[in-house]
């Protein structure tokens, strides 16, 4: 997971918001995991897509709307 780049992630997570829509941290997580191909989900896997939501919010492309679920901008 370490060699997957914040892009990447960032896209991955982008990806689950529009198929899913708004959804809360966790959700959002372990939703992403499955969108990667991952049929489980362990630290470094949670870290690397919370490390991908970061870097959405950063670049302006993942937003936490009033309710604390994240959507796409």
């Amino acid at each position: 997971m370490d060699e997957i780049c914040q892009q990447e992630l960032k896209n991955a997570v982008c990806f689950t918001l529009q198929e899913k829509g708004s959804l809360d941290k966790d959700t959002l997580v372990k939703e992403t995991i499955r969108v990667m191909g991952y049929g489980r989900s362990g630290a470094a896997l949670i870290t690397a897509v919370e490390r991908g939501i970061k870097f959405g919010r950063r670049m302006g492309g993942i937003i936490q709307n009033s309710e604390k679920e994240f959507e796409l901008s």
